[in-house]
């Protein structure tokens, strides 16, 4: 019966892909003028996007560097951000979050970092993002002058519920138990890594320095194609991009971003195809970083530690067809 789900979740997964493809395209081509903006982005943006998406692969090493610290491993800056570089290539390009394998499968190999304790880090990851960012969301609406008062009202009381929600989720272990089953994972709950007051501020830290990258490179991209959109507005926008790509709605994220964009900035008041055109704009300038530093750094990983990832790939595959 859970088989006969996931392959039923798979092709609604690549349903929603398509569909969001699709849906771009129709924007575009109803909009033909906005994509003239494109040749008149400038070299200067060009560089600029290019040093901000660094920052924004910086800002995500500090956060997993943080959360693989709370679960008792200390890396090396270099060495998250390398895995960090790889992780973010192959999660793009490859299905079943193949970054998240690699890392796992080097972790383990180099620093005896058990499968259990990176599967806890993938969890805290999740509910850090679902806690810190919509509770912070909740304040940043009422700092928009364009929305009425009960549009900012709403949009607080959803984002407080989502960080609530994640809130007590996380304060038991129920949630995790069936998350390792699912995984096939032995578990004792008192080997369990218990986080601190002050890995939990690293965490949230981390979490802040990485949404407020995301918004930022979000704004430079509007900024490119001569939009006026806010610094504050791209942030709204990023965090619930944010939010809702945890979920891994298509592969890569490929299409469920762009759409996510263009209908929060429609909120916020900024045309649909040109909030389509600054999430087009904002996922170039991602490519030109992830894939040539991740193909260097991933290829680098592998050969080093021997890592044969297509191996490990077919493995959790098998893994989620049985579970």
């Amino acid at each position: 019966m859970k088989f006969i789900i996931q392959k039923h979740l798979k092709k609604l997964k690549f349903l929603v892909t398509v569909l969001a493809i699709v849906m771009i395209g129709v924007i575009f081509y109803k909009n033909p003028d906005i994509l003239k903006r494109l040749s008149k982005i400038s070299w200067w943006y060009l560089g600029a996007l290019f040093l901000v998406n660094l920052l924004h692969v910086i800002t995500q090493m500090i956060n997993f560097r943080a959360l693989i610290y709370a679960l008792g491993l200390k890396l090396k800056a270099m060495e998250a951000l390398e895995l960090t570089m790889a992780g973010r290539f192959y999660n793009f390009v490859f299905p079943l979050k193949a970054g998240n394998i690699l890392r796992s499968v080097y972790l383990k190999k180099v620093h005896l970092f058990p499968y259990k304790n990176f599967l806890l880090f993938m969890f805290y990851q999740f509910i850090s993002f679902f806690i810190v960012i919509p509770l912070l969301l909740a304040l940043l609406f009422f700092a928009i002058p364009e929305l009425s008062l009960e549009q900012k009202l709403i949009y607080a009381l959803i984002a407080l519920s989502v960080s609530l929600a994640a809130f007590f989720l996380s304060r038991g272990t129920s949630l995790f138990y069936k998350f390792l089953k699912l995984k096939k994972v032995d578990f004792k709950f008192e080997n369990l890594p218990i986080i601190n007051r002050f890995h939990r501020l690293n965490i949230s830290l981390g979490v802040i320095s990485f949404w407020f990258a995301s918004g930022l490179k979000l704004y430079i991209a509007f900024k490119a194609v001569d939009m006026d959109f806010s610094l504050l507005k791209c942030m709204v926008v990023s965090g619930s991009v944010l939010i809702i790509t945890q979920l891994g709605i298509t592969p890569g994220d490929m299409g469920s971003k762009e759409f996510i964009i263009s209908f929060a900035a429609k909120l916020l008041q900024l045309p649909l195809g040109h909030g389509l055109l600054g999430a087009f704009v904002d996922r170039a300038a991602e490519i030109m970083v992830t894939v040539p530093f991740g193909l260097i750094y991933g290829n680098k990983i592998m050969k080093s530690q021997s890592i044969n990832l297509k191996e490990h790939m077919k493995k959790e595959a098998d893994i989620q067809q049985s579970s």
